[in-house]
């Protein structure tokens, strides 16, 4: 049974929206898009993009948007999402997840006049940053047991949240064909090598890495409306770190981190403990178990 795609037939093809390809063409565009010489051709593209420094803003930015059209092929409501898409789950009531502060008053998401552009949220969008694994927010921030000014936030979800993911979790489903497959797994590294593209010092070069993971971002989301956060790798983690299990129980290395957009947090989490750095070291294997 193949069901990446839904019935209607819209495809985006050199950054232009068509109509009425048949299900059988759009396969075979996809199953093109996705395939492993392809995908090197396009992580080379990227490369040469963020590492031109001549290129302005405005051409990044078209070249960008095309390239990531042209891999997803698909438009908004094009791509199924149900009972069976490999690109959603639910982060289930009672998952305790984590955040590091600077100061222990920083309960929810910065306003939107304080929110600067960052990985999964454009500037002045405002966006709650989480992680399922305590190890990535340290890494992420950068800091060690002697930054006694940094807090670590532990959340409790309060209802069940549907959320998009950069990866799929079960492919090795039976309810999914050879071709859907092939095309998901595709996605799965395309997707993570925009949205785990290290960054570097250079401002310009962050500047692009954060407009090339939201744009992404934003494309995901815009196919299940409903959807209220995004989880997505953590560029800081190797390998080697704990993190969540996907829904067939296996290990996800690296997909650590949360992106949620939704305006009343309150309604969503409960901060259950708020405590200096040094301390949750102290008790770390306590929060680990």
């Amino acid at each position: 049974m193949d069901i990446i795609f839904s019935d209607e037939p819209e495809v985006c093809i050199n950054g232009l929206v068509q109509k009425g390809l048949p299900k059988e063409e759009r396969y075979k565009i996809m199953m093109e898009q996705v395939s492993e010489v392809n995908l090197k051709s396009t992580r080379q593209k990227v490369e040469e993009l963020i590492n031109n420094s001549h290129i302005n803003m405005n051409d990044f930015k078209q070249e960008i948007e095309n390239l990531i059209d042209n891999v997803i092929f698909v438009n908004n409501g094009t791509m199924k999402t149900g009972t069976f898409s490999p690109f959603e789950t639910i982060i289930k009531k009672n998952t305790i997840l984590y955040r590091v502060v600077s100061n222990e008053l920083f309960k929810w998401a910065p306003p939107t006049y304080l929110t600067r552009v960052g990985r999964m949220n454009k500037i002045e969008e405002s966006c709650f940053y989480l992680s399922f694994n305590p190890n990535t927010c340290l890494s992420e921030i950068g800091i060690s047991k002697s930054d006694v000014v940094h807090y670590m936030s532990i959340y409790r979800v309060k209802q069940d949240i549907q959320t998009t993911l950069s990866y799929g979790s079960q492919f090795q489903s039976k309810v999914y064909s050879e071709r859907d497959k092939i095309i998901g797994k595709g996605l799965v590294t395309f997707f993570n090598m925009i949205l785990g593209w290290r960054s570097s010092d250079n401002l310009y070069t962050n500047e692009k890495n954060y407009y090339m993971s939201n744009y992404l971002k934003i494309t995901l989301l815009q196919s299940k409306k409903i959807n209220l956060g995004i989880i997505y790798p953590s560029v800081k983690m190797n390998s080697k770190s704990k993190s969540i299990s996907s829904r067939d129980g296996t290990s996800l290395n690296g997909f650590d981190n949360v992106a949620f957009y939704m305006t009343n947090q309150e309604l969503y989490f409960e901060r259950i403990k708020c405590q200096k750095i040094n301390n949750f070291f102290d008790q770390k294997n306590l929060y680990l178990s």
